[in-house]
């Protein structure tokens, strides 16, 4: 048999189980298919079309170096990486800060290894609460199985006689609050029956008893005005010596000889404030104290218009003083004695316009205060109404302190009754219940304690970290803290078309490699073919197919990576290889051109379509040529 029917016959073999170029996937069917035609059309032209040297079109010349290989025909599809063990880890409660991260992303963990603790400050309250809670309930329960000591029979009794006491003293207390309840209702009725009568006398300003006394001690203030101003008037005449020279006549000559004006101008306001007076008299001697008011109001202007002429009359007397000289007969002790009296009844007529205004303002105050009664009889006749009130909740309260008292005295004479009974099946029962209870609150907490420290449930590696020590676990968190993973269950899931499936078995070898690993080819073997097909969205049938990942070289392998697997269907590996279109039938024989121009025959073992075994002929290294 030539060379050139063993290639054939390995071309054919191919195709029968699977074909040279075919791409076991739908998508790459179409091409497969063309592909083949090309190649056994491109074989017919090589090995059985005699081609010499010297008659070989050079279209493309391309190069190739003789090296070792695997030659392999295999059905080929896209998948997924599955773990069969892997753990997500979080802890169980939230509002916690972790302490401690004992592990680092990468690091190889062992089953039962702690992995993380949180702040457990917080457990240690609890620990000691729960502890004593358990305690506590454990000693009331054993207080309830012995008798009772003699020191707490008599503190049960100490206990009921305070009681007795408090309750003797509520009652005289709830006996003060009754008379002190009565005793502010009677002065709020008392209160009321004063404004109302105040109110009564008082109706309108014409019959206030109160305007009336305010005009009777405006009236004594204008008479004793009237003594004051008659005196203020002679006073000024003694240096002025314009009614009465006698007195004056003594002054004559010195008062005012520094500037006559100055005499001439204090005669003129002596005379108008004499005038005033006499108006102001003339009013006075007409009235009462019980005189028509307008009367009496106008007696105020009066004795205010005099006050204001006399005060005018004795800044101008001043003025006279200060111009005035002195001699042997008018000395300077007698004119500042003099100036002493001016300054002097200048403050006292200053002190009597203070006087009227506060008259005049009484009786406006008084003719106010009759709307002021009106709304003190509403007051009082409202606080008559709060105190009732309040008298009512103070003695409701008393009560109230009274019942409470008595309801403490029969607790104490019943915790004393109970203290001096057995204890009863039901009083055991419950207070065993509040052990257990207590128990389980106690043990809860240590449980918590344990469960601060996270550690691993299996053998594996901590592919994802979430968390460092200060972090606080959140309550919204989704992300889990640890995730770790057994790599001894990695494995590869892929969806194989139905008429591929039959060319798949239990056993048979894979070889992976994957988008995100450069450089890295692994071995597998098919662990499971689904019976159970599955159908996509576009109609097309598929079988599930599982790929075991043999353990050498997985190291950077990650769950959920996307893998292309070739399933061998047949193969010869580490051999010399070339590719097919290199290989001419020169002579007869199967040839390749080697770089210097020369042919050498080969033989040739198995084929993939693309390349081909080379069995002898050429070594590694060699380097040949060949035209696409």
């Amino acid at each position: 048999m030539s060379e050139t029917t063993s290639i054939v016959e390995e071309s054919q073999k191919s195709k029968t189980i699977g074909g040279i170029f075919k791409r076991f996937t739908l998508k790459r069917g179409i091409v497969a298919l063309v592909i083949i035609a090309v190649g056994i059309i491109g074989a017919w032209f090589f090995f059985f079309k005699d081609t010499e040297k010297n008659n070989v079109v050079q279209a493309k010349q391309e190069t190739w170096q003789i090296k070792r290989d695997d030659v392999r025909v295999a059905i080929e599809a896209d998948g997924k990486v599955v773990a069969d063990d892997m753990v997500a880890l979080s802890y169980p409660i939230t509002g916690v800060t972790i302490e401690n991260v004992f592990i680092k992303q990468g690091d190889n963990v062992k089953k039962g290894d702690a992995l993380a603790s949180m702040n457990t400050a917080t457990y240690q309250f609890d620990l000691r609460s729960a502890q004593t809670s358990y305690e506590s309930a454990l000693n009331n329960l054993q207080l309830k199985q012995i008798a009772p000591e003699q020191e707490q029979i008599d503190s049960a009794l100490t206990a009921i006689e305070q009681a007795q006491i408090s309750l003797d003293q509520q009652k005289i207390s709830y006996e003060q609050t009754k008379m002190s309840a009565e005793q502010n209702v009677n002065n709020a009725v008392r209160s009321v029956e004063t404004a109302k009568t105040n109110l009564l006398l008082n109706k309108d300003a014409e019959t206030s008893q109160i305007v009336d006394n305010a005009y009777t001690t405006l009236f004594n203030t204008l008479q004793s005005m009237q003594i004051t101003l008659n005196n203020l008037l002679n006073k000024s005449d003694d240096v002025l010596g314009v009614d009465d020279s006698a007195v004056a006549q003594q002054y004559k000559g010195y008062i005012g000889a520094l500037d006559s004006t100055a005499i001439f101008t204090a005669e003129i306001s002596y005379k108008q404030a004499k005038i005033a007076k006499l108006e102001f008299d003339a009013l006075m001697d007409s009235l009462t104290s019980s005189s028509d008011r307008t009367n009496l109001d106008s007696a105020i202007d009066k004795a205010d218009a005099v006050l204001e002429a006399m005060r005018i009359n004795y800044l101008d007397l001043q003025r006279v003083l200060d111009y005035s000289i002195t001699s042997s007969s008018f000395t300077q002790s007698a004119l500042d004695g003099l100036k002493s009296t001016v300054s002097s009844n200048l403050s006292s007529i200053t002190s009597n316009k203070s006087n009227l205004f506060n008259s005049r303002q009484s009786i406006t105050n008084a003719k106010n205060s009759l709307s002021n009664l009106e709304l003190n009889y509403e007051k009082v006749v409202e606080d008559l109404d709060v105190a009732k009130v309040k008298a009512e909740q103070d003695l409701a309260n008393a009560e109230a302190s009274l019942k409470n008292r008595e309801i403490s005295l029969k607790q104490a004479q019943l915790s004393y009754d109970t203290l001096m009974e057995p204890p009863r099946d039901i009083d055991l029962v419950s207070a065993r219940i509040s052990v257990e209870n207590a128990k389980i609150g106690l043990d809860r907490v240590l449980y918590n304690i344990d469960q601060a420290t996270l550690r691993s449930p299996i053998d594996g590696e901590v592919v994802e970290l979430n968390g460092k020590a200060g972090d606080l676990v959140a309550k919204d968190n989704s992300q889990a803290f640890v995730n770790i993973l057994n790599k001894d269950t990695l494995f590869i899931e892929v969806n194989i078309e139905e008429a591929d499936i039959n060319k798949i078995s239990v056993g048979q070898k894979a070889y992976i490699t994957f988008d995100a690993l450069e450089d890295v080819e692994l071995q597998g073997e098919v662990s499971f073919v689904s019976v159970i097909s599955t159908q996509s969205q576009n109609g097309i049938t598929s079988y599930l197919v599982r790929v075991l990942l043999d353990q050498e070289g997985t190291e950077g392998i990650r769950e959920g990576m996307t893998a292309f697997v070739e399933f061998s269907v047949a193969e010869s590996n580490d051999v010399l290889v070339a590719p097919v279109t290199a290989v001419k039938n020169v002579s007869g024989k199967p040839s390749v051109q080697l770089e210097s121009g020369e042919w050498v025959p080969v033989v040739t073992g198995f084929t993939d379509g693309k390349m081909v075994e080379i069995i002898n002929g050429v070594k590694v290294g060699d380097t040949i040529i060949y035209t696409l």
